[in-house]
């Protein structure tokens, strides 16, 4: 069974767990709704002057504010993102029991843990742009358990949910997942020990509206992205 995706209203939890499992990942197709989609995207154009401007990085202590929100960058060329973006307005606080997802993340997690938020964030960034190659299951940190070593219950240490706010491209830099990564032994060969952020990953991929990747890095981690084409 070649399959990864299915649709946000699939009701077989037991195919939808199995392919979580044997993957690390799966897609939901039609997970999030148009006026949703649309707001979102209405708040990035309303701050687009932020999309290249002050970001806190290495080189810099703080980014620019928007209320709670900070402009922050990773490494340039992941370009900007908006952290604490759930305080961005109320299309984004509804993402965080948004109902596509959110019954799926309570199970891997296990009832017993109950839910945080470790990290959302908005993406904006160019052809191109990438957010380096990191995770998978070989690194020895607690957040990154899948199942309960003893039981074989679910405790999936940290979640990702990622979605695109448009279509993403072949050659626009949209998230990589590598199959099965979370139950590797050995570290991906091009993740070095100088940084999680040392390659950049050459693949063609592209992620379509309305898909959202859920996946075990191995609390709720949150992703949105956006790629911007400069005009010639």
């Amino acid at each position: 069974m070649l399959k990864d995706s299915i649709d946000a209203e699939e009701q077989d939890t037991y195919l939808i767990d199995y392919l979580f499992d044997l993957n690390g990942y799966i897609i939901l197709k039609n997970a999030i709704r148009k006026d949703d989609l649309f707001e979102m995207n209405q708040w990035i154009d309303d701050h687009w002057e932020y999309v290249l401007g002050q970001r806190r990085s290495q080189h810099e202590d703080t980014g620019a504010w928007i209320g709670h929100v900070e402009t922050h960058t990773y490494s340039d060329a992941d370009g900007c993102n908006f952290q604490n973006i759930v305080e961005g307005g109320a299309v984004f606080r509804r993402l965080i029991n948004y109902p596509s997802w959110i019954a799926h993340c309570r199970r891997w997690i296990n009832p017993t843990n109950g839910i945080s938020i470790h990290e959302n964030l908005l993406n904006v960034r160019g052809q191109g742009g990438y957010i380096g190659i990191h995770g998978g299951g070989a690194h020895p940190l607690f957040y990154l358990t899948f199942r309960q070593e003893n039981t074989g219950e679910w405790m999936v240490g940290q979640i990702n949910v990622i979605g695109a706010l448009q279509n993403i491209g072949p050659g626009d830099g949209a998230t990589t997942v590598v199959p099965g990564s979370h139950k590797s032994a050995m570290r991906h060969p091009l993740l070095t020990e100088q940084g999680k952020y040392t390659f950049r990953q050459h693949l063609i991929v592209q992620m379509n509206l309305f898909y959202f990747h859920l996946y075990s890095n191995s609390q709720v981690y949150s992703l949105l992205e956006r790629c911007y084409h400069p005009l010639s």
